[in-house]
């Protein structure tokens, strides 16, 4: 009886202590004047942040829709299923979550995103986001003040146009090779495959191996996983695609403990593939250094960069030139950026261009009319049906960031506070995008032919302020080569199953798209349940990849 009541005070206590500082932050967050939504979970919790989304299904299927309703808002990704919901419509474009952690103010409000993202000296990265995004050391996007003054002079001149060229012959010629393993080099006049989704991803990883690291692997290599090099066990896609995937676990996880032989061989794959993408790029920097003439690869414009000043910095006592962990922190932190979102853009604007065939044929025509006019044009008549997919399938659903001094905003901050910059909802919002703004329709970017600009604030797919992303040049590129080639010759559909009406596919497609989940970007759940049919177009002349594209 004594062990009994020993357990339920131990309980009582580690209650009390749990939600201790609630009180104050209710006091904290009525100050605000934002509406309040009151949550027993904290967020930024490990276990909840990792888990919580994975379980999404069973917690909305299984708990008391009042339940549900404190912590849905807690769930990373909820963004996505809410949508420009009754919820969100009830509570405004900013609000406040109060929870026994730290209290998180969410805004969708252009006018306040745009000054949060311009004050980059009064709102600071958030630490959970550094420790994220600084996995492999210090980087761009991990750094504030000014060590980010450092690594942006450091990196902001290597995405050069040579860069881009690069960026779009490589991902002609992945995507190629992709299109003819679906279609048997091209000879079947229709194909089906539920390897398109991961077709797109091995695109994009390939590419940035390929332009980042200057390691070239075929499509087809990359997805039949063939041979690692000596002395390492895993070849270097396979171990960055692996970080990649289970990037929130390698975060929280010591690369020690997942090595262990007793952990789940997912696990153990994972620490071994931090290891092994830590080795690659040590010996990848080593070997652009004994070259006489460094690769133009980013690796080795950032190589050329240290290089450069380290020795002015040992003279003029500056910290301007980057150790070799920070070269390997900025590759990690371009790759995630350039792989994940690139890879869920064009993937997302595939399906909607299939759920949506008028626009997939608006989009042919578009192609067809520039590739009789000059094949190295730049498709900026791509663009809508890029901009509308980024609008819709937004891949990063927030922003963070934090204040140490109290700040005004059209709304008061305290420090402790955590700012959640929420452009998915901003981009379904109806007061921006009219009451079809949860409808796939590129026109809507367009005005007599010319690409309409949003109000200010109200378009933020890659960020804004000093800290946009550098790499959103490099993404339009390879997103618009992808569909370039792909379209060129083929017409995409659904793939339907044996007695399934063209209706029940598509119903079947808007299920797989709705269950998405965040990984590092939100993703499909179950890709492999995507089933894509390629229909050759009738045209006399076949594209061909070649260097004069």
């Amino acid at each position: 009886m004594e062990t009994l009541q020993l357990v339920y005070w131990l309980l009582f206590v580690v209650i009390v202590w749990y939600f201790s500082a609630l009180p104050g932050n209710i006091l904290a967050a009525s100050k605000t004047g934002l509406p309040m939504v009151i949550s027993p979970v904290d967020p930024d919790t490990p276990i909840w942040l990792v888990l919580s989304s994975m379980f999404q299904p069973q917690l909305e299927a299984h708990l008391p829709g009042f339940a549900y309703d404190w912590i849905k808002l807690t769930i990373f990704g909820w963004e996505f299923r809410e949508r420009w919901s009754s919820t969100i419509e009830k509570l405004g474009k900013s609000f406040i979550i109060v929870t026994p952690g730290r209290n998180a103010i969410w805004t969708a409000d252009p006018q306040a995103m745009n000054d949060v993202l311009l004050r980059r000296k009064d709102f600071l990265q958030l630490e959970l986001a550094s420790k994220m995004l600084g996995l492999f050391g210090m980087s761009l996007t991990a750094s504030d003040a000014e060590t980010w003054q450092r690594h942006r002079r450091a990196t902001a001149p290597i995405l050069n146009e040579r860069i881009m060229a690069a960026v779009w012959q490589e991902t002609l010629e992945q995507t190629q090779e992709m299109i003819d393993e679906f279609t048997d080099q091209g000879s079947s006049s229709r194909a089906d495959t539920n390897e398109a989704i991961e077709g797109i991803r091995i695109i994009a990883i390939n590419v940035i191996g390929s332009i980042v690291y200057g390691s070239r692997s075929s499509w087809k290599q990359t997805i039949r996983r063939e041979g690692a090099p000596t002395g390492h066990s895993l070849t270097f896609i396979d171990a960055l695609s692996t970080v990649i995937d289970n990037f929130i676990v390698a975060v929280f996880m010591p690369v020690h403990l997942l090595s262990r032989s007793w952990m789940p061989m997912p696990a153990q794959k994972l620490g071994i593939s931090m290891q092994e993408f830590s080795s690659y790029a040590k010996e990848f920097i080593a070997e652009q250094r004994t070259r006489s003439e460094t690769s133009n690869s980013l690796l080795g414009n950032l190589v050329r960069y240290a290089d450069q000043h380290k020795l002015d910095s040992i003279q003029t006592k500056s910290s301007l030139y980057l150790s070799e962990d920070e070269i390997i922190g900025n590759l990690f932190n371009f790759t995630v950026a350039g792989f994940d979102t690139t890879a869920t853009t064009t993937a997302y604007s595939l399906l909607a261009l299939v759920l949506e065939p008028q626009w997939q044929e608006w989009l042919i025509e578009e192609i067809d009319k520039t590739d009789a006019l000059h094949k190295s044009s730049d498709y900026g008549n791509v663009f809508p049906a890029s901009y509308e997919t980024l609008r819709l399938y937004t891949p990063v659903m927030h922003i963070t960031r934090r204040v140490v001094q109290p700040q005004t905003t059209p709304f008061s901050i305290s420090p402790g506070t955590s700012i959640f910059i929420a452009p998915s909802l901003t981009h379904v919002c109806p007061e921006y995008y009219g009451s079809d703004s949860l409808t796939f329709r590129p026109s809507r970017w367009l005005e007599n032919g010319t690409i309409v600009d949003p109000p200010k604030g109200a378009f933020l797919p890659w960020s804004g302020g000093p800290r946009h992303c550098p790499g959103t040049k490099m993404s339009q590129v390879e997103f618009v080569a992808v569909l370039r080639q792909t379209f060129s010759n083929w017409r995409l559909r659904i793939a339907q199953r044996e007695g399934e009406s063209e209706m029940q596919a598509r119903e079947r497609l808007l299920g797989l798209i709705k269950e998405s989940q965040p990984k590092v970007t939100q993703q499909l759940r179950r890709p492999d349940n995507v089933w894509l049919r390629f229909v050759k177009r009738e045209k006399a002349e076949a594209v061909v990849v070649n260097s004069s594209d």
